[in-house]
């Protein structure tokens, strides 16, 4: 019908193997043109482009289960692209390679951080059973709770309250640290049955300070629950600190103490520690328990006399004059 009707001269430009053919008025082969001109570029990119992208992403998936600190970041990178610009409805197939990840026996510990911090994203209650299986592991402890602090229900504070009685130590103290941010009532019943046990995790730290007395106290001795006694004298040499471990049959001499990762002070350690998310030297937790031994040894001193002290609740038991010493009064309106 089209030839039937219409003498046209045909010229055609070749560019990329495509010819551009145009009528005497321009305006139905041009139609024709643009829509072959639409098309092509869309077949190739379904048959050529596409896989390869698709080739892409299934790569990073698998070298992210290798991932070693400092390494992978292309990997992580396409992954963290491809979790921030899901759609709803993509969710939880992403959802789904993230948690394989977190049970795979081959995935190392970088892996499963990252695959914690992309649940943070799209993150469901499908992944509440994977991520509280991690509360308990020293490792990966606080990449699990990061997952169920961002899960709302109950469902997630339920594991959290779990692992609670599991946990010891540090792991412990993260756990509860987590149930303090989600501030759920129903976690108070859990963690006040934690306040007469005597897993000291919780509070670590001396339960009786003894300020030196000129008699038979010549150092300021700090007792801890297992029978430990810390006394504060100098170091092995001038400007340096160590610790002397002194037991029933021997004393071991004195070490320098541990220092920073990968850095000479404490500014590069931080830096450091964020890119391979390892805990710093100076923690706050550390640092925390760092200066309330320092707090309780300079009220000992003010008081001189030996004081009791509780850990976990943090102040002197029965001891008003020492409580005092707590704290300092707070600029209105300005309180804690």
């Amino acid at each position: 019908m089209f030839h039937n009707e219409a003498k046209f001269d045909a010229k055609f430009v070749w560019l990329i193997g495509i010819g551009v053919a145009r009528d005497r008025k321009g305006r139905r082969m041009n139609k024709i043109v643009g829509m072959c001109l639409a098309i092509v570029p869309a077949m190739c990119w379904t048959l050529l482009v596409a896989p390869a992208e698709g080739r892409a992403a299934d790569d990073a998936w698998q070298q992210m289960l290798k991932r070693d600190f400092g390494t992978g970041d292309d990997a992580m990178k396409a992954i963290r692209e491809e979790v921030e610009a899901a759609a709803p409805d993509k969710r939880p197939a992403l959802e789904g390679k993230l948690i394989a990840i977190l049970e795979s026996p081959e995935a190392t510990v970088p892996a499963k951080q990252f695959a914690c911090r992309m649940l943070r994203y799209v993150g469901s209650t499908k992944c509440i059973p994977t991520a509280a299986k991690l509360l308990t592991d020293v490792k990966l402890s606080h990449m699990g709770r990061w997952v169920l602090q961002g899960i709302a229900g109950p469902a997630a504070e339920k594991a959290l309250l779990a692992a609670l009685g599991k946990a010891s130590g540090r792991v412990r103290v993260g756990i509860i640290e987590t149930l303090g941010e989600r501030r759920s009532p129903t976690a108070l019943a859990g963690l006040a049955g934690l306040l007469g046990g005597d897993d000291l995790a919780a509070g670590e730290g001396p339960v009786e300070v003894i300020p030196p007395d000129g008699k038979g106290v010549k150092l300021l001795t700090y007792v801890f629950a297992n029978g430990i006694r810390m006394h504060r004298g100098k170091g092995p040499g001038k400007g340096q600190a160590g610790i002397t471990v002194v037991g029933t049959d021997d004393k071991v001499p004195a070490k320098p103490m541990p220092g920073y990762h990968g850095s000479r002070d404490i500014h590069g350690d931080f830096l450091n520690c964020v890119r391979t998310r390892q805990r710093p030297f100076r923690d706050v937790e550390v640092s925390h328990r760092t200066a309330t031994v320092c707090h309780l040894g300079n009220i000992a001193y003010l008081l001189k006399r030996p004081l009791k002290w509780d850990p976990v609740k943090e102040e002197f038991p029965g001891d008003e004059q020492a409580n005092r010493f707590l704290s300092r009064a707070k600029r209105s309106p300005w309180a804690l």
